[in-house]
């Protein structure tokens, strides 16, 4: 999850980041979607383009990480199109702001 308006990575989610990915490549697999949302703050382009900037900081610390080459890896933001809680309170707003990670099909 992300602070309002951030996009930029913490050490723990660093960690997590490299964790996540260096076991999915240990068990054989390597291709993924990272997708980024935002909560419903904002206009629509702006959170689009969080959103993706979101997504394109984890990949390319997953990249830096596996050592995996763009070819494996998707980047795309959904901007604030799919949340997973509802954006009336913080706590949901907070954890619409998020990076999904997507196991796919080489």
């Amino acid at each position: 999850m992300f602070g309002i308006e951030q996009y930029s990575l913490t050490a723990e989610s660093r960690q997590k980041i490299n964790a996540i990915a260096n076991n999915l490549k240990r068990v054989g697999i390597s291709h993924v979607a990272i997708n980024g949302h935002t909560d419903n703050y904002g206009k629509a382009d702006y959170n689009q383009q969080l959103s993706y900037q979101r997504a394109k900081s984890v990949a390319q610390e997953w990249m830096d990480s596996t050592g995996n080459n763009v070819g494996y890896v998707t980047v795309k933001g959904y901007g604030m199109s799919k949340p997973i809680a509802s954006n009336k309170t913080a706590q949901g707003r907070a954890m619409n702001r998020r990076v999904a990670i997507v196991i796919e099909a080489p």
